[in-house]
């Protein structure tokens, strides 16, 4: 459907016949049930049947002929009535019905696995929406959504979320966001990107916020008068124009955002002091070697407006799906989102942490020759900057000890889900001005990351589907060439092709898009023209 309906409308039972066969291509995707062996898909078709009430003999019948013996059929019956009807106790059954000259066919089989996964899905669709209705109805509104996640009901709450449907997700928020839209004028913004990349160029850091993009953003946006209302924009509209200083170019959509894209990768840079590489990228081991998380230096009173300003670009990302390309780590999005962090997520930022963690919280007992081989630790420890901070006061001149280790343990654990507790409330102050923030907490980190960034990967199945041609068609050698060239390309690749013919580097993230991607071939040229582009 359109855009409304993708994040405000509940479907309903009478639509699954539309839903299925992409929801079921989508399981067996990622699921990988594809691979599965012939004995494999034969053995859930089975154990479906089993749990449907069905006999062995009724299934039978929907493979097609075959030559089994009704005596052993019966005997397998009442062995596998008596197993209970797992999937393992049906893996005889379907190896001897295989093998034999006249066992159904491979393609039979996997049509009536697929079927099978369909009629699952299906069940659980329905559980899933009495779920959805309950919570509506008798969850949510004896809910308080800003009770602290580490609260009862911040943790009851932690524990519905990743069953909850986009309507009761998405629906209420949609609704205020489309009663406090602004539909004013669109101001006019002059930006100087020359000064921003002469201050990159020399590695210097602008605590002032006056020559990074951002900082002249934010300059530029404190002259207007609208105020926060600016980024109070409907769906695929603009907050303002842009025009880059000594540079050519109208903006129609194209200069705005690549002026976006390029806040996004200065904020990934040590031109301004906002974010920092998590300790994995610095060191390059484990998980999330591209993330940043907030920088806990940054509590200027310049760095705070910068901060609440970034909250407000998250917000008008929700409200007009102009998307952000941040990497921000899922520790920085849990805290947006207001979810509880707990230690597996220092793993996930921080490896050394969380080992030197691991043994000083395990079960087994604690002595110095242990406490010896971890480098002799004192009550000071690199944060997340590697700077070395105490986590007590004089904390460099205590050691650890096998009786002050769990003590020792708490305060490093407490630091590393803390420590961008100031920051993040700049942040989400700034947000709060543009989207409703209260009921982001019915969301997941990543359906934040998702409405705010998009999907990292660049689908161009997705791409096609939403393509449109001009003086040319999908089977013009042409065109042909042009996907050609594009399935070659890395993801890293295809996000450049995106910025050079959209401004952008990820696809929308709803189904229905505003505006095709458009391919037109011109007429009266050759091969010696390069392609060109208007965003």
């Amino acid at each position: 459907g359109n855009h409304d309906d993708c994040w405000t409308k509940m479907l309903a039972v009478a639509e699954w016949s539309q839903a299925q066969p992409r929801w079921v291509e989508s399981a067996v995707a990622q699921m990988k049930l594809g691979k599965l062996s012939s004995v494999a898909k034969l053995q859930e078709v089975f154990a479906w049947s089993f749990a449907s009430g069905k006999r062995l003999s009724e299934v039978l019948e929907g493979l097609g002929p075959c030559d089994f013996d009704a005596a052993l059929m019966e005997e397998l019956q009442k062995e596998t009535d008596e197993a209970g009807g797992t999937s393992e106790a049906f893996a005889p059954i379907a190896r001897a019905l295989l093998g034999t000259a006249t066992g159904p066919d491979a393609a039979v089989v996997d049509t009536m696995f697929r079927q099978v996964v369909g009629q699952m899905l299906f069940f659980r669709f329905l559980i899933l929406l009495e779920l959805n209705w309950s919570v509506s109805r008798d969850f949510l509104p004896l809910i308080d959504l800003a009770a602290p996640a580490e609260s009862a009901y911040g943790r009851l709450l932690a524990q519905v979320k990743p069953r909850l449907l986009g309507h009761l997700k998405f629906s209420q928020f949609q609704h205020v966001l489309q009663s406090t839209k602004y539909e004013g004028s669109t101001p006019s913004i002059i930006l100087n990107r020359k000064a921003a990349v002469t201050l990159r160029e020399r590695g210097r850091v602008d605590w002032e916020f006056r020559r990074s993009l951002i900082g002249q953003f934010l300059s530029e946006m404190r002259k207007q008068s609208g105020g926060p209302k600016l980024f109070r924009r409907p769906w695929q509209s603009r907050c303002m124009k842009v025009q880059f200083k000594g540079e050519g170019g109208e903006d129609a959509g194209g200069l705005y955002r690549e002026a976006l894209d390029a806040v996004a990768q200065e904020l990934h840079s040590k031109a301004v002091p906002l974010f920092v590489p998590c300790p994995n990228a610095v060191a390059e081991v484990g998980e999330n070697r591209d993330a940043w998380l907030l920088n806990p230096r940054a509590t200027t009173p310049e760095c705070v407006r910068a901060l609440e300003f970034v909250g407000q670009l998250l917000g008008l990302a929700l409200r007009t799906g102009d998307l952000l390309p941040l990497t921000l780590a899922p520790l920085t999005w849990k805290g947006i989102v207001g979810d509880e962090r707990k230690r597996e997520d220092v793993r996930s930022i921080d490896v050394f942490a969380e080992k030197h963690l691991a043994v000083l919280l395990s079960e087994d007992r604690l002595d110095e020759e242990t406490l010896a081989a971890m480098g002799g630790l004192v009550f000071a420890y690199p944060d997340v900057t590697g700077e070395e901070i105490e986590l007590i006061e004089g904390g460099r001149d205590a050691a650890v000890s096998p009786e002050n280790a769990p003590e020792f343990a708490r305060l490093l654990l407490q630091n590393r889900l803390t420590f961008d507790r100031f920051q993040l409330q700049a942040l989400r102050r700034g947000l709060a001005t543009v989207a409703p923030i209260q009921l982001i907490r019915l969301w997941s980190w990543r359906d934040l990351q998702e409405r705010v960034c998009g999907v990292a990967e660049v689908d161009l199945d997705n791409l096609k589907r939403h393509t449109t041609y001009k003086n040319c068609t999908s089977t013009n050698v042409h065109v042909g060439y042009m996907w050609e060239a594009l399935e070659s390309f890395s993801q890293k690749q295809r996000r450049s092709f995106l910025r050079f013919v959209w401004g952008r580097s990820s696809l929308p993230t709803v189904e229905k898009w505003e505006r095709n991607f458009t391919v037109q071939l011109l007429s009266g040229t050759d091969d010696t023209r390069l392609p060109c582009s208007h965003t």
